[in-house]
């Protein structure tokens, strides 16, 4: 990580953001864990098409009939 001087750089800031992996762990409305393990995303991409999938799981889920 840069010091605090560097993460007033809007473009640093992107650039952490875009190359930073992690790992997430996904909760329904009613607050159970969906899934047994955590999901792990490479980059803030991945991280927001992991969101995007799930929520659209749960949704159609809900709207069918």
């Amino acid at each position: 990580m840069p010091d605090s001087f560097d993460l007033t750089n809007e473009k640093v800031m992107k650039y952490i953001a875009g190359r930073t992996p992690g790992r997430v762990q996904l909760f329904d409305e009613h607050g159970e864990k969906i899934g047994k393990k955590m999901i792990a995303f490479d980059n803030i991409g991945s991280f927001v098409e992991v969101i995007c999938k799930q929520w659209r799981k749960m949704f159609l889920k809900k709207t069918k009939k």
